[in-house]
């Protein structure tokens, strides 16, 4: 793994903007030979900077017929899903997304409704009572439909995605500019590799 495990706040911290959106499509191609990874989001909604309602974030790795790149740390992506995605602003990056894995989660419906996030390895969003956030491996596996809220204590809860999108602008200095099912944020965007 490229990145130590980072702590959810200072990944925060770290990053230049901070969107939650739909990843309609991934397209692996090469590029100069080598393989690269495009993803394409909709219904784009922006807790840190401003963009626009779609977005095309393009990174170093993936793999096309016998060439392969692997980047290690690089969380995987799933088509159909949403995913809550921080980027660190450096716009040919080879790892756009802050200290890769550490700085993207994919939403999960739990059996009662509730869309929490969940990290690359399966750890689940919490805040504590205090408001402290961060992931921790569950006792049951976070995937779609699990009951996850019933298991957890009392002092712990897992993280909404609007609520993770109000936290997440709060910690980075400023107000929640986008919650997801608000209107969609109008203007240019953060400048990412692909961005359009």
């Amino acid at each position: 793994m490229t990145f130590a495990d980072v702590d959810v706040e200072a990944t925060v911290k770290a990053s230049a903007s901070a969107f939650v959106g739909n990843l309609d499509d991934v397209e692996v191609s090469l590029v100069g030979g080598s393989p690269q990874t495009t993803l394409r989001f909709s219904d784009v909604r922006w807790s840190v900077g401003r963009g626009a309602n779609s977005l095309e974030l393009t990174y170093a790795g993936g793999s096309v017929g016998d060439r392969a790149l692997v980047v290690p740390g690089m969380p995987s992506f799933e088509e159909g899903f949403r995913y809550f995605v921080m980027l660190n602003g450096s716009a040919n990056a080879f790892v756009p997304i802050t200290y890769a894995e550490n700085g993207a989660w994919q939403s999960v419906t739990t059996r009662a409704g509730d869309e929490i996030l969940v990290d690359a390895r399966g750890r689940v969003l919490l805040r504590t009572a205090s408001g402290r956030v961060f992931a921790r491996e569950w006792f049951a596996p976070a995937t779609a439909g699990a009951d996850i809220a019933s298991t957890a204590p009392d002092f712990l809860r897992p993280v909404s995605v609007a609520d993770f999108c109000d936290w997440v602008a709060k910690t980075a200095g400023g107000p929640a500019v986008d919650r997801p099912g608000g209107a969609a944020a109008s203007g240019t965007g953060p400048s990412q590799a692909g961005d359009r």
